[in-house]
């Protein structure tokens, strides 16, 4: 019984659950479906994706796709404009 008691005090804070802050694993799939829609372009909702996955795991790949994009996004290149 004072196990019971010890264990409901455990979950009732927070602590040990998995749904209290998103983990690595929700951002690789995040990154995954990101993939994806950039594969179908989707551009938008691709980076959406990273950016979700980056809030969660600033440092992961999530990140450095998002970074990425935009700089495919942003790029010009004014030659291809007067041949």
């Amino acid at each position: 019984m004072a196990e019971e008691k010890s264990t409901n005090r455990i979950n009732s804070s927070g602590e040990g659950s998995a749904s209290a802050q998103p983990s690595v694993s929700e951002a690789d799939a995040l990154v995954a479906r990101g993939k994806q829609l950039w594969k179908e372009g989707h551009r938008g909702a691709a980076i959406t994706a990273y950016e979700q996955a980056a809030a969660i795991d600033p440092n992961g790949p999530g990140a450095i796709l998002l970074e990425h994009s935009r700089q495919i996004l942003d790029f010009f290149n004014k030659d291809l404009l007067n041949p």
